[in-house]
């Protein structure tokens, strides 16, 4: 899979089948439509998207995630290194995540 792609349902990525992945990713929208307030349920969307390589919205269920509940110093760090990942180097906006995330 190239950089940038999203995974389509049914390929594999290592072990996983990505139709799970794609099962999960609606199951947990769902759950969002339901309860948008629950920062524990961004955080799982954002893991999926992540995994699926939707990085932009990855990168928008952690910010979703960090307004709902500014307390979770995981939810930082992981925001940071998508942002790295995607900008391809640690630029402020990450460096300051991680700062967050130490506090």
């Amino acid at each position: 899979m190239e950089e940038g792609q999203a995974l389509q349902p049914g390929q594999f990525i290592g072990y996983v089948d990505s139709t799970q992945l794609y099962l999960k990713k609606k199951q947990l929208e769902a759950q969002i439509k339901k309860d948008p307030n629950n920062a524990q349920t961004w955080i799982f969307l954002g893991k999926t998207y992540s995994a699926i390589n939707r990085i932009d919205d990855a990168i928008n269920a952690y910010k979703k995630s960090i307004s709902l509940d500014k307390n979770n110093s995981n939810t930082y760090s992981d925001l940071a290194d998508l942002m790295a990942f995607q900008n391809k180097s640690i630029q402020q906006d990450a460096l300051d995540l991680l700062n967050e995330a130490l506090r």
